[in-house]
């Protein structure tokens, strides 16, 4: 096997470790044979982690010139590689898509709809599909990768819930059009790396009225998705927007949006704020389930999402791996455990070491 050194900043997610990652006290931070992701690469930096030794393939690795080229993925995977060449091409079409919003006044509802119906209905089949969608998170979000993964993880939670697999497919498309509105704000606005002024976030708060307004008069469009769209930030106590809805008054179409939008959110790299891990999005679903969020919805995607880590390795936070054994609690995002020599780990019983990201899922 060739192996080359190369410095973090040139690194680029789905680049698989030759040699183990030490830290700076000899540490080993990640095996050898560890596929990287953006996540990796940002805790690494802040680690103080300067290269990587990098297996060498039969392929070039570019930077910066294509979003697309952190969708890289570890080829020995074939399974992956599958998801990861379906998961290409359906970006693509979404990027082409919001990119003609934002220049154009025309909304092609039957794009929409058929790259809902077709392309995104077939993935949720995958079996893998939560962790293929955390591992391709690119570098920075975007708006067309967050409707994609939205619109898959609405239809998972509508599936899981028992829905009708029509009902499933029209989740998925009020995934995938849930912020559509955007392309109504200033991408200066929407991609700014300062705080927001109040006039700002008001123009940002309205992108579900905008939203609304461009899909009110399209014939055949489920009132359903109209919903989904309007409401997808109305919360259950009345504090979201725009209306100041309570639960009774938010159809249950945007309380599933809603659950997809946080999750998704909070797992991807957003310009003005760094992500976090699975465990972390799950912990704050659990705290604000009954309160802001759908505790019906909330706790099928919680249960679905626990049973996908279980069983993975984990990196914590004092620069050791972990296999996660089981979660001891209801509703717990904080499982057991066990270290790679063999020290059993309950994290619900300590602050001191904690998760800070999915090295592998099982």
């Amino acid at each position: 096997m060739e192996k080359i050194n190369i410095d973090l900043h040139n690194v680029i997610p789905g680049m698989i470790t030759a040699e183990p990652v030490l830290s700076n006290d000899k540490q080993i931070i990640l095996q050898s044979d560890t596929e990287i992701t953006s996540h990796l690469i940002n805790l690494l930096c802040k680690w103080g982690v300067n290269y990587l030794c990098i297996r060498q393939v039969n392929k070039k690795y570019k930077r910066n010139d294509d979003r697309n080229t952190y969708l890289i993925y570890n080829e020995q995977n074939e399974e992956g590689a599958k998801f990861l060449t379906k998961y290409r091409k359906i970006s693509s079409k979404s990027n082409s898509l919001f990119e003609y919003l934002r220049n154009n006044d025309y909304l092609p509802y039957d794009v929409f709809y058929d790259l809902a119906y077709d392309d995104l209905y077939q993935l949720i089949s995958e079996k893998n599909i939560l962790s293929y969608l955390y591992k391709v998170k690119p570098p920075l979000d975007y708006t067309y990768l967050h409707a994609i993964n939205v619109g898959i993880i609405a239809g998972l939670v509508g599936r899981w819930s028992g829905c009708e697999e029509e009902t499933v497919k029209m989740l998925i498309l009020a995934g995938l059009m849930h912020d559509i509105g955007k392309v109504k704000i200033p991408q200066t606005i929407l991609e700014s790396i300062n705080p927001l002024s109040g006039h700002e976030r008001s123009l940002i708060e309205l992108h579900p009225v905008y939203g609304y307004h461009m899909v009110k008069n399209i014939n055949n469009i489920a009132p359903e998705i109209q919903c989904a769209i309007l409401q997808h930030h109305e919360r259950d106590n009345g504090c979201g927007y725009p209306r100041g809805l309570y639960s009774n008054g938010i159809h249950y179409f945007a309380k599933i949006v809603a659950v997809a939008d946080v999750y998704d959110a909070m797992t991807s790299n957003r310009i003005y704020k760094d992500s976090v891990t699975p465990f972390d999005a799950l912990e704050v679903l659990v705290n604000d389930m009954f309160t802001q969020f759908s505790g019906e919805y909330c706790k099928i995607f919680i249960r679905h999402a626990i049973s996908v880590l279980t069983n993975s390795t984990v990196l914590l936070s004092d620069k050791t791996q972990a296999e996660v054994l089981h979660f001891g609690c209801f509703m717990s995002t904080k499982p057991v455990v066990k270290k790679i020599d063999g020290t059993l780990l309950d994290l619900n019983r300590t602050d001191a070491v904690s998760i800070v990201e999915v090295v592998k899922f099982a």
